[in-house]
């Protein structure tokens, strides 16, 4: 047996090809055995395929060895091919060997299958047995689909039901939140609580475990408007009460609620429970506390106010009067009382009043009464006194009532008449001090014309030289400071200057005095402002030091220029007052702040006197700019810049 299977592939023996001898036959046989081959294994891999692909075949096992088995036929065939020329016959015989293995076990598995096999149904028993299964599937989908309708509109009605039942629920459940937040209380007619709601436990303080077993009435200290026994009784007979409770909460705090109970009979018709809602009142019953003490409050000061007030219907008959109006008229109240308004004006008046009292009633309202007539009022005895009355209508159901309110201004205008005595003396008075004051300032300017005239006469006398000079400077001083109790007296405003008007009078003389020959113009640039005397003297004398010391050197060898006096409000409560020139210009080693010239220490001492600054600029010139605090008075001018020019 070894030896066989070393010489299994051997080639030891003849082949077929020189046995046949002949080429057509070994073809015929090469070609037959191929193609036998082939279709054998064409038909084993289609068996191998239906079988791994239809796993629910029956007899699934008998494919696969017929399959096999049709496997191995195939080789065996293929190897007759192979060996017409190759003569390996031993390995032939074991291939040929195995295909027996395979086809006798097929044989037997397959003769008995075969009774299994003839049980199976025919052709037209399966055609049969599918067209009835068809005309069932029919059937069937028939049925699906009107299982399907009625399920979709089953479903419908019950998915409307859930919803309808979801919104119930929903309803339900918010009206048990709701009536559980409600103070809602279930009692035995004996009054042992029952039920007791979250709202009740909220508004009264005790929890349900505290409140259940508990007599109602007792727990909360229940004050009723009646007795409890009539109360009963009542509920027994109406099976519903309701009225208003106090009560005190767990804390000891009253309250007060409006309690509305429903009697539950028992299956006898005896009273078995009863059902009680209530609501807080408390703040209704504060607010009706507080409006009788409002009332109470209202008639205490109508009756004891100060004014006399009375009432009034449509048709003009008094309704009620206080106790001033008894006082002022002399009347007792029930005389009054109905009476026609016109009884208490003099006769002059009652005609007149009629007249009025229809207008008032055509445009009812409140106002004053005989607005700018003097109006007078007649007591008992007869006698008038003069009176303020104020109306106001009350609107009351279909028509309503007036109310005037009565005072007696007797006192008042004997005032009055003291107080226009009175100013007629202080206007006299003021009328005598103002003349006083004019002729001061008169009187005062007149002084220094006369001081400033001998001063001119001084220096003419002296004649030429720096004694003559100086004196000519203080002249002009003296005159600047007259110019403004000049200014006072012509204007009539004793106490304030207008300093516009006075920069352009003073800069025109100046221009005279110092500059007569010189092509030199002088402008004032100001808005129209007031100064007071105390601050318009001295902002006059350094005007005219500045406006100086420009003409005198400004324009050396009689050259001509321009000359500028600005007067501005920089900022609110603030003046500045600049005098800049366009002339040669100050060195700019000159310390100004330092210099020997008494013009120049009298700018410096009078702008500290009025608080002010004073700044030098030396651009295309000399500018020195003046800037001080200053306040509005009521009348003041107005803003508007005025350009004034002097040329000479």
């Amino acid at each position: 047996m070894h030896e066989f299977f070393r010489k299994l592939f051997g080639t030891d023996f003849a082949a077929h090809v020189y046995c046949l001898r002949e080429p057509a036959v070994v073809w015929l046989h090469a070609a037959s055995d191929a193609a036998i081959a082939a279709a054998y294994l064409a038909i084993a891999i289609a068996l191998l395929a239906l079988v791994r692909q239809r796993r629910d075949l029956a007899f699934r096992w008998m494919f696969l060895l017929f399959g096999l088995f049709i496997l191995a036929c195939g080789i065996t065939h293929a190897f007759a091919v192979w060996t017409l020329w190759y003569p390996v016959y031993r390995l032939e015989g074991v291939v040929k060997t195995l295909t027996a293995l395979i086809s006798i076990p097929t044989a037997i598995l397959l003769i008995r299958l075969m009774p299994e096999a003839l049980a199976l149904p025919s052709q037209a028993q399966l055609r049969e047995e599918v067209t009835a299964r068809r005309g069932m599937e029919n059937e069937v989908r028939h049925l699906n689909t009107e299982l399907e309708k009625r399920v979709i509109e089953r479903t419908g009605e019950l998915e409307k039901s859930r919803i309808d039942l979801d919104v119930n629920t929903a309803r339900l459940s918010e009206l048990t939140a709701a009536l559980d937040m409600a103070q809602l209380i279930v009692r035995r007619f004996d009054g042992e609580i029952a039920f007791w709601s979250q709202g009740a436990s909220d508004f009264y303080g005790w929890s349900k475990e505290e409140a259940i077993g508990q007599i109602g009435h007792r727990l909360m200290q229940t004050e009723f408007p009646v007795s409890l026994t009539t109360v009963e009784r009542d509920l027994s007979a109406n099976v519903t009460w309701a009225g208003e409770l106090k009560r005190r909460r767990r804390n000891g705090a009253p309250v007060w609620v409006a309690s509305y109970w429903v009697l539950i009979r028992g299956r006898n018709g005896a009273p078995d429970s009863v059902v009680e809602i209530s609501n807080d009142i408390s703040a209704l019953k504060a607010t009706e506390e507080a409006l009788r003490a409002s009332e109470s409050k209202a008639r205490a000061l109508f009756e004891n106010a100060a004014q006399g007030i009375l009432t009034a219907s449509t048709d003009g008959r008094i309704v009620t009067a206080n106790a001033m109006v008894e006082k002022l008229f002399g009347y007792d109240r029930g005389e009054l009382l109905g009476q026609l308004v016109e009884v208490l004006l003099p006769e002059s008046m009652r005609d007149g009043h009629k007249g009025r009292h229809a207008e008032y009633e055509a445009q009812r309202g409140t106002r004053p009464m005989g607005l700018g007539r003097d109006l007078r009022a007649r007591r008992k005895d007869g006698s008038e006194f003069p009176v303020e009355v104020s109306l106001s209508f009350i609107p009351e159901g279909r028509d309503g009532i007036a109310v005037a309110f009565v005072s007696d201004i007797s006192p008042r205008e004997q005032s009055r008449r003291e107080a226009a005595a009175m100013v007629r003396r202080l206007e006299a008075a003021l009328a005598e001090k103002t003349v006083l004051l004019q002729e001061v300032h008169h009187r005062v300017k007149n002084n220094l014309a006369v001081i400033a005239s001998l001063l001119g006469m001084q220096a003419d006398a002296i004649g030429d030289g720096p004694a003559s000079r100086y004196l000519m400077e203080s002249r002009q001083r003296v005159h600047s400071m007259a110019l403004i109790h000049e200014h006072l007296y012509g204007i009539g405003n004793l106490k304030r200057v207008r300093l516009d008007e006075y920069a352009e009078k003073l800069a025109s003389e100046l221009q005279i005095s110092w500059s007569p020959l010189a092509d030199i113009t002088v402008r004032v640039e100001a808005e129209p402002l007031e100064l007071s005397v105390e601050q318009a003297i001295p902002c006059g004398l350094i005007l005219n030091e500045l406006l100086s010391n420009a003409l005198k050197y400004a324009f050396p060898n009689h050259r001509g220029g321009q000359i500028v006096v600005e007067i501005a409000r920089p900022k609110a409560g603030f003046i500045a007052v600049t005098v800049r020139d366009d002339g040669a210009g100050l060195p700019e080693e000159f310390d100004w702040r330092n210099a020997k010239s008494l013009g120049l220490k009298i700018v410096q001492i009078l702008a500290r006197q009025i608080g002010g600054v004073i700044e030098l600029r030396r651009a295309g010139g000399t500018a020195f700019e003046l800037t001080f605090p200053f306040e509005d008075e009521p009348g003041e001018p107005g803003s508007q810049t005025g350009v004034r020019e002097a040329r000479v």
